[in-house]
């Protein structure tokens, strides 16, 4: 499953990080996941593979320790709920299943770009439950009728149509033969969700002929309009032709 996710750069050692005061008292592995799990260097991430394994060894303590670390935190603080959703991913263990589709169905607040600029709380709330739903997606691999349950309850009662959307492409990868399912269960304004699907590179080539090379027929040039404080300019009369 590891090798599935993309590991972002960041600190590659725990020397060099600064363990936040709302991860105090927690076990050893969820610390040492959560620190390492951006490291690029192989010792690193050897080390964080190892907490995986150890978190993974005890699910259900793992679950249950996560979910009761995300109830103690603020409810913006986005950035330590996503990553522990994301190590909660990584271990990949159906326990995970009613806790990952109970932050998926969230509300996510309405987004001000006015007062928040363009990292509104809104749209941080949108990858934690996207999150949520890529956890969701990974463990149709495992237990594939629970998962596909919880994808469809999420189509079903998650009111925003990014997570929504995300649900949906999770169910077309997981179990395709439920798409008519799903356009069944959403408004019809959105239903064409369903036919969406994900780009190949090829889709994103444009190849060019020889007619694709010819000049393009000119176009007349429009007149700039005349400004009344454009007192110099010549009027359109005026001009040479």
């Amino acid at each position: 499953m590891t090798e599935k996710m993309t590991r972002l750069q960041g600190t590659d050692t725990l020397e060099d990080v600064k363990v936040e005061p709302m991860f105090d008292g927690i076990s050893e592995p969820l610390r040492d996941a959560l620190l390492l799990m951006h490291s690029v260097d192989e010792s690193s991430v050897e080390s964080y593979l190892k907490a995986i394994d150890l978190l993974n060894s005890e699910p259900e303590r793992t679950v249950a320790e996560v979910s009761a670390l995300d109830g103690t935190l603020p409810y913006d603080a986005y950035l330590p709920k996503w990553s522990l959703l994301y190590v909660l991913a990584e271990v990949n263990h159906p326990a995970a299943t009613d806790f990952l589709l109970e932050v998926a169905c969230r509300e996510i607040p309405a987004i001000d770009y006015n007062s928040h600029g363009c990292e509104a709380p809104g749209e941080s709330a949108l990858l934690v439950g996207a999150m949520a739903v890529e956890g969701l997606q990974y463990l149709a691999s495992i237990d594939r009728t629970a998962a596909t349950r919880a994808l469809l309850s999420v189509v079903e009662r998650q009111g925003h149509i990014a997570i929504r959307s995300a649900a949906v492409e999770a169910l077309r990868a997981a179990a395709p033969e439920l798409l008519p399912q799903v356009k069944s269960m959403l408004p019809e304004r959105q239903r064409w969700i369903v036919d969406l699907r994900r780009a190949a590179l090829e889709d994103l080539i444009a190849y060019r002929d020889e007619t694709d090379l010819k000049s393009a027929p000119k176009r007349p040039s429009a007149m700039s309009p005349r400004l009344p404080e454009d007192s110099t300019a010549p009027r359109i009369d005026e001009r040479s032709t």
